[in-house]
């Protein structure tokens, strides 16, 4: 099962404040970041970044902001940026678009995490400092289980102010769910033989609709030379 479904199964957390796959302008307007997974609490915003990796992953000895997976087993090596605070940048992004939609987060609010799905990957840097990081998830079951449901404001709001607990208020979390409800996700063209094309549908010449109404389009047998 994938990350989403266990969250869902195991958690305390209402099915309405998990959201998934959603879509952010990046800080410089240029392009969107996909947010694998958000969670709503009273208390933050998790943003998670969900990752399969395996083979074994270590800190590049040129540069400690980069990080290196080498998997011996589908022959390859690949380097990326840190992944921990890349999965901190999404959460920037989240509360970025927050606080532009009029909702007034403090930074502690969203939190990065980052979700290794794979517990076979090896940690090879020193001191295990990726797996050993606070915000690094490496058994989602277990992190579902002990989520901690912070929904007391629901009776403790008019008792304690927001501004006195720390929390997230009542009103805000109304906000957030319905801002991050108005966030989209990356349309999916399904192929023959399993393929797909992900991206964002811009035109299509044969057939005329308006994206924003239509939920999905089923074409057969006909090529459309959609765009």
């Amino acid at each position: 099962k994938n990350a989403l479904d266990i969250l869902k199964k195991y958690s305390n957390i209402p099915a309405s404040s998990i959201f998934s796959n959603l879509r952010v302008a990046d800080s410089l307007g240029q392009g969107k970041t996909e947010i694998d997974i958000i969670i709503v609490s009273g208390w933050k915003i998790d943003c998670l970044m969900v990752r399969n990796w395996s083979g074994k992953i270590t800190k590049d000895d040129s540069d400690q902001d980069k990080f290196t997976i080498e998997d011996e087993g589908k022959n390859t090596i690949k380097q990326f940026d840190n992944p921990i605070k890349e999965a901190q940048r999404m959460a920037n992004l989240v509360r970025t678009y927050l606080n532009q939609s009029g909702i007034a987060l403090k930074d502690y609010h969203t939190v990065g995490r980052l979700v290794l799905t794979n517990l076979e990957l090896l940690d090879l840097s020193d001191g295990m400092q990726v797996f050993n990081d606070s915000s690094v998830i490496r058994d989602i079951e277990t992190y579902a289980e002990s989520y901690v449901n912070t929904w007391f404001w629901t009776f403790a709001d008019p008792v304690i102010p927001s501004l006195l607990s720390g929390s997230i208020s009542y009103s805000q979390l109304t906000d957030i769910h319905l801002a991050l409800a108005k966030l989209g996700t990356f349309d999916v063209a399904f192929l023959t033989g399993g393929r797909k094309i992900i991206g964002d549908f811009v035109s299509n010449s044969s057939v005329h609709f308006s994206r924003s109404e239509v939920e999905e389009i089923e074409i057969e047998k006909v090529s459309l030379g959609i765009i």
